[in-house]
């Protein structure tokens, strides 16, 4: 409560002669320090000229209105009318109203109010209606002779209306009733300014305990050094609540303004003081913030928070993280947040950026977020440091519905040197368990930190992904520099993936990478698929059935220098349905350090059909297309199609089409896979062009020079797979143009299996003996394309 007056305490019987009280006591007049004669009135209760307490030193200026102790002013409507002196402002300011344990009516009053202290009285009604010009914007100048110089408005029960036309540079607290949880609320907050923290006077601070029905804020919400200054700020102790929080304009001072602001300019800003410059409640039904939502140094600053629940939130500018200042990564940690518990919507009319502190510029759900919407771009900052990921311009829930970013989405770089800027997990979209729909305009791209521009469902599967579209430039998937970076990593299904332009991998290790563990239904890429300069980059892994895959472009692995490089350029999946590759699966070249699957296509299972407009591989390292047969085979299968049907329209050179083959190429030991299963069979292969130095092989080892040998037989051995109802074979093999020989002398190559059933080569059918078992080495009675010195064996084991 505030003290009372030093003047009160020694004689509360002086009557400044300034006042004058009317015969009926219902009046009460006095000339203020500009001359204005100033007229109070009531409607209840009688005045005394006690209860108008001067300022010593400054005439007529009223430094406190004592009603505390009489009761018949309980319910008065108490307001002050001023009739201006030649060339005054028609204003009245006024330090203090002191209620203390009586509740008002209403209170009026064409000027500043430095506090008033209120309610408590028979009911939790503390007040009807408070009407000022402006609230602590005068501090101290206002209440001298006070012994306690405060701005801090404390009223006790509830309050109707809070209208204040100006700034709010002092604080309201609202206390419960009689100690009883949640009965301080205010019905209606209108500020026709600014709540503004950073300043002198006060901290700009709106508490309460029980309800905000409304509030409108014409200017802006600022924080300053204080904690929680600049703030409407419920209390998390007593399941306090918001109806609607509208923020109409901007901040009245920003002396640092973010490089990011944008034209709209900054409605809420975060300062030093932590969970300052904020909206926050246990429950938040809807905000909508006209221009930017910036965080400060101080931690949970620049947001808006609602506990348990935020309803519907609407911010016409960028959501901006917080920066520590340089040697105190303590700080601006989850500045600039939206959170709740579970969250409606959000959405943002430009962009969200993330700084450097933890968890900065972040749409966050610690259960369920169900829709979001940026129409710019969500860029990461570089927060992240040893202990603890940044996660600084993220979206990330525990469950996340839709997600809708009409620009980018942009992982964050880190800070070289600086251990507490690691840009670790920065711009990313996360959910712990499913995420709905995710549409991305323009593109996805990796940055230096690792895991930066990631979309990941760490336990659960993802409804639709679309990148690309907003125009014919987007559509891109980039790795960065960052391990991990520029990924999408969902632990569960996809029903469709559309990827309108290219999928390319980075430098950092994983970068530029889909991984999927459950099945995509369709997978749609409408550009290229490019390996990185590192493993595991430019590479589609698929831990269940690819069901229809479309990339239009083409598929091209890396090559490698000197340091063995693996998995680029790449898709693997456990069983692919329908596959269309429009352009060339392409392998890279092998360096001295080795290259390990670099151009390739590989299914733990079976590949039902897969086209492609050529195969190019190298003397070095072929393109590869393998798949393992079926699963679970009962014990007297008669069939186990590994490979339904492959066409290449164009060309095959240097390339290996193997059925038996796992995805285990043992560190590159084995760089063909391993082969696993004798059953093995290939339905159709159709080469459009030419066919050279290409293997097509079911269920057949090489022999000690390769595949096309005397020493080629069925698979066997430890792990192989080998039923005695089944034979490997190959239905048919057509070659539309001519088999080519290589410059080389020793180089061999097979189409090979138990059983070929037929072979076409330039028009003519090759003469082949009906059933398993004939056309062999050992009766000499194999077929060397395209003639008897080529190195093109077809033979059957």
């Amino acid at each position: 409560m505030r003290a009372v007056s030093l003047i009160e305490l020694l004689e509360d019987r002086i009557a400044p002669a300034a006042v004058t009280i009317s015969a009926n006591g219902k009046t009460a007049t006095y000339t203020d320090s500009t001359g204005d004669m100033v007229q109070v009135a009531t409607t209840k209760g009688k005045f005394t000229a006690a209860q108008f307490i001067f300022d010593p030193n400054t005439a007529g200026q009223l430094t406190e209105l004592a009603l505390t102790g009489d009761s018949a002013f309980t319910g008065a409507k108490i307001s002050f009318t001023v009739s201006p002196s030649m060339g005054s402002s028609s204003v009245v300011n006024v330090g203090f109203i002191n209620a203390t344990n009586l509740n008002l009516g209403s209170v009026t009053i064409p000027g500043d109010l430095g506090g008033i202290d209120v309610g408590g009285g028979a009911t939790g009604n503390a007040l009807g209606k408070l009407t000022v010009n402006s609230l602590g914007a005068q501090g101290a100048a206002t209440q001298g002779g006070l012994s306690t110089v405060s701005t801090v408005s404390n009223i006790t029960g509830s309050v109707g209306q809070v209208n204040v036309a100006g700034n709010v540079d002092g604080s309201i607290t609202m206390q419960d009733y009689k100690n009883r949880p949640g009965t301080g609320n205010i019905g209606q907050l209108n500020i026709g300014g600014s709540l503004d923290g950073n300043t002198s006077t006060g901290a700009g601070e709106i508490s309460f305990t029980g309800k905000l029905g409304t509030a409108v804020i014409g200017g802006g919400i600022e924080g300053g050094s204080q904690n929680s200054s600049g703030s409407i700020a419920g209390s998390y102790a007593e399941l306090s609540r918001i109806g609607s929080v509208t923020v109409k304009g901007t901040v009245p001072d920003n002396p640092n303004p973010s490089p990011f602001q944008s034209a709209l300019g900054t409605s809420i800003l975060g300062g030093a003081g932590n969970s300052s410059g904020g909206i926050l409640a246990v429950t938040v039904g809807s905000v909508s913030v006209a221009g930017d939502v910036d965080g400060g140094t101080g931690n949970a600053s620049g947001g808006i928070q609602g506990g348990t629940r935020l309803g519907k939130v609407t911010i016409g500018g960028s959501l901006i993280g917080g920066n520590f200042v340089a040697g105190s990564p303590s700080e601006a940690n989850s500045s600039g947040v939206v959170f709740g518990e579970t969250v409606v919507s959000v959405t943002i009319g430009q962009n969200i950026y993330g700084g450097s502190g933890l968890n900065s510029g972040e749409v966050l759900a610690a259960g369920t977020l169900r829709k979001v919407t940026v129409m710019g771009d969500v860029t990461g900052g570089s927060a992240g440091q040893a202990s603890a990921s940044g996660l600084s311009g993220t979206i990330n829930a525990q469950a996340l519905g839709t997600v809708v970013i009409e620009g980018s989405l942009i992982g964050g770089n880190l800070v070289s040197g600086d251990a507490n800027q690691t840009g670790s997990e920065d711009g990313a979209i996360i959910s712990g368990t499913t995420i709905g729909n995710v549409y991305i305009g323009q593109g996805l791209a990796g940055g230096t930190g690792p895991s930066s521009g990631m979309i990941s469902a760490d336990n659960g599967g993802l409804g639709t992904l679309m990148i690309g579209g907003a125009n014919a430039a987007g559509g891109n998937v980039v790795g960065g520099a960052g391990a991990s970076s520029g990924t999408v990593s969902v632990d569960g299904p996809i029903r469709n993936v559309t990827l309108t332009q290219d999928l390319t991998g980075g430098a950092g290790t994983g970068s530029g990478l889909f991984q999927v563990n459950g099945a995509i239904n369709s997978l749609v890429i409408g550009g290229n698929v490019t390996g990185g300069t590192a493993d595991n980059t430019g590479t589609i892994s698929v831990f269940g059935l690819l069901k229809s895959a479309s990339i239009e472009g083409n598929i091209t692995g890396s090559s490698s220098g000197a340091t063995m490089l693996s998995d680029t350029g790449y898709v693997q999946a456990d069983g692919i349905g329908t596959m269309r590759v429009g352009g060339a699966l392409t392998a890279g070249t092998a360096g001295s350090g080795g290259l390990d699957t670099s151009g390739a296509i590989r299914s733990t299972v079976a590949i039902g059909s897969i086209t492609f407009g050529s195969l190019v591989g190298n003397a070095t390292n072929p393109a590869i297309i393998s798949a393992v047969g079926r699963a679970n085979l009962a014990a007297n299968a008669r069939s186990d199609v590994a490979i339904g049907s492959v066409t290449v329209t164009g060309d095959a050179t240097y390339a290996d089409i193997l059925a038996g083959y796992s995805t285990d190429t043992q560190n590159g030991i084995a760089p063909l896979g391993t082969g696993v299963s004798a059953n093995a069979q290939i339905g159709t292969v159709t080469i459009g062009g030419n066919l050279t130095a290409t293997n097509i092989i079911a269920g057949v080892g090489p022999g000690a020079s390769g595949f096309g040998t005397a020493g080629s037989a069925a698979l066997g051995g430890a792990g192989v797979t080998d039923l005695p109802s089944i034979i490997s074979k190959i239905s048919k093999v057509i070659i539309v143009g001519t088999v080519e020989a290589t410059a080389s002398a020793t180089d061999t190559y097979g189409i090979a299996a138990q059983y070929i059933v037929s072979a076409r080569v330039d028009g003519t059918p090759l003469a082949l003996v009906p059933g398993p078992d004939n056309d062999t080495f050992a009766d000499s009675s194999e077929h060397r394309l395209p003639d008897a010195s080529g190195d093109v064996v077809l033979y059957e084991v």
